[in-house]
């Protein structure tokens, strides 16, 4: 497994800048990820990106998703979790307290 912490916010802002555009795996045709965090054997923690909002979105109006993860046991509308994407999952992900689930071997966002 990688863990990947940088040693200061221009180091981070750099590698960021690095990966984005660099698939970790040859024949990766995945959208663009967010800088990788941690790799495991089945899914990569990363850095969440503005493009991922539109999926987050999708799962968090989901009424099984919102019963199994969320405490008040009601879907978001697509105001709501845009909101939350851009208020609480970004800013959380740029200091490294949240991030997108990728699948390894694709690199297809399945999670947040």
């Amino acid at each position: 497994m990688i863990w990947n912490t940088p040693t200061s916010l221009s180091e981070d802002k750099d590698r960021q800048a690095d990966q984005l555009d660099q698939p970790e795996r040859p024949g990766d045709t995945a959208l663009p990820a967010g800088a990788l965090v941690r790799a495991g054997e089945l899914v990569d923690l990363r850095r969440h990106l503005p493009v991922n909002r539109d999926a987050f979105i999708r799962w968090y109006g989901d009424r099984e998703i919102a019963e199994m993860l969320r405490h008040d046991l009601e879907p978001l509308t697509p105001i709501q979790a845009r909101g939350s994407f851009d208020t609480i999952i970004m800013p959380m992900s740029a200091r490294g307290h949240c991030w997108a689930i990728h699948d390894h071997a694709t690199g297809v966002l399945i999670g947040s």
